[in-house]
C-alpha cells in the first residue's frame, strides 16, 4: 500500500513539473479552400491531367513535358486542366519523369 501512494505522489509531483506548452496541442489550422487566395509556396504550374502512372499520378505540362505529381492531387479528374502550385521534389519516389511536389491545386 505504501508503494502505492509513494508511486502515486511522485507521478503527482512529476506532472506538475510538466511546462503548459508541453501539455497543451497547438490548434489544427485549416487548410485553405479553392476560393479562397493563397499566396504560392513553390511555382504555379499549368497542365492536363493524365491519370495513374506507375507509383505517382501524371500530369502533362503545357510545355509537353510530362511530370509525376505528389501531394495533393486528390479530386483530380483525367483530362482535365489545371494549374498547380508545386516544387520540384528533391528525393523523388516516382519512376517516371521529374516528381512534383503539389502544395494547392488552384482556381482558373
Amino acid at each position: 500500500m505504501r508503494r502505492a501512494i509513494l508511486y502515486f505522489g511522485i507521478v503527482v509531483a512529476a506532472s506538475a513539473c510538466v511546462p503548459e506548452t508541453l501539455v497543451t496541442p497547438a490548434p489544427a489550422e485549416t487548410p485553405p479552400t479553392m476560393t479562397e487566395p493563397i499566396e504560392p509556396r513553390g511555382e504555379i504550374l499549368s497542365g492536363t491531367f493524365i491519370g495513374a502512372g506507375v507509383t505517382c499520378p501524371q500530369f502533362r505540362l503545357d510545355s509537353g513535358e510530362q511530370v509525376s505529381l505528389s501531394g495533393v492531387t486528390e479530386g483530380m479528374t483525367i483530362g482535365n486542366a489545371y494549374r498547380i502550385d508545386g516544387a520540384e521534389s528533391m528525393n523523388s519516389k516516382c519512376m517516371q519523369g521529374r516528381e512534383i511536389r503539389v502544395f494547392a491545386i488552384l482556381p482558373g
